[in-house]
């Protein structure tokens, strides 16, 4: 049986305030705004069914996950595929697909499936925290329509198997 997982995205850091892409190549901290906003989440995710941690292995996801997961009794993993895209990526993305056969974003997609396949076998209610890019991929690989690709900080979003193939994608904490 498939399971869903929970996706937060990771606490404002100084360059995302100032509109500064930040790929796998830039490893900022959070901001004071960004830890706020983390607590502010923490709330939401003590309340919901979650069994493992899954994070990123730059330190804007994974002091968001110190923050979110703090005294919750978990397992924590850290998973070098839910990285951020490199800053090249993101400058291809867009929700229509039309650079979707760059070998760039090709190779970010395979990055992100590989990274979901680990998170899915471990067979747990687990909340994922990672990064915008990572998001989107998301929502590409699992074929996600209704659902607006592009988050804001420390947006948590419910991923939902439906039947035997398709995902449906649900936003249950918005900073904005």
């Amino acid at each position: 049986m498939r399971k869903g997982f929970y996706f937060l995205r990771h606490g404002q850091t100084d360059h995302n305030a100032k509109g500064i892409l930040a790929g796998a190549e830039i490893d900022v901290p959070l901001n004071e705004t960004g830890i706020q906003q983390a607590q502010r989440a923490k709330t939401v995710i003590h309340q919901l069914p979650i069994e493992m941690v899954c994070y990123s292995p730059l330190i804007r996801a994974k002091q968001t996950m110190q923050i979110v997961a703090a005294d919750l009794n978990l397992h924590y993993i850290q998973v070098q595929e839910l990285k951020e895209c490199e800053t090249a990526v993101w400058l291809k993305m867009n929700r229509r697909g039309e650079h979707l056969e760059s070998e760039l974003v090709q190779t970010f997609f395979n990055q992100v499936e590989y990274g979901l396949g680990q998170v899915l076998s471990f067979g747990k209610s687990i909340l994922v925290v990672s990064h915008g890019g990572v998001h989107w991929a998301l929502c590409h690989l699992l074929g996600i329509q209704d659902h607006d690709y592009m988050i804001e900080n420390c947006n948590l979003v419910h991923f939902q198997p439906v039947g035997h193939t398709e995902w449906i994608a649900e936003k249950i904490h918005d900073e904005m």
